[in-house]
């Protein structure tokens, strides 16, 4: 009788043991799945503040230059005078 008690408490099968290691290899591989996911977003989200962040500059830079603007004529090579600015609104 108490060696029926023994064998009970001996440990893990060898099949408990893979089926866990199955069960773990799964997991890893879909922990792994998400993270490279969550890796590639963020370089792609990185790239397109920075592409935002230039546009952002130069609209900025071209508006201060615009905004700084003095309409007054121009000569052109015959000597005659011409608007300095082309275009609509000016």
């Amino acid at each position: 009788m108490t060696q029926h008690l023994y064998f009970s408490e001996r440990g893990f099968t060898l099949l408990e043991l893979l089926v866990a290691i199955a069960i773990f290899a799964v997991l890893a591989a879909m922990a792994y799945g998400g993270l490279n996911t969550v890796l590639s977003t963020s370089r792609y989200a990185s790239i397109q503040v920075e592409r935002l962040t230039k546009i952002q500059t130069a609209v900025a830079t071209i508006s201060r230059d615009l905004i700084q603007r003095v309409n007054r004529p121009i000569r052109d090579e015959y000597g005659d005078r011409q608007q300095s600015f082309f275009g609509r609104g000016w």
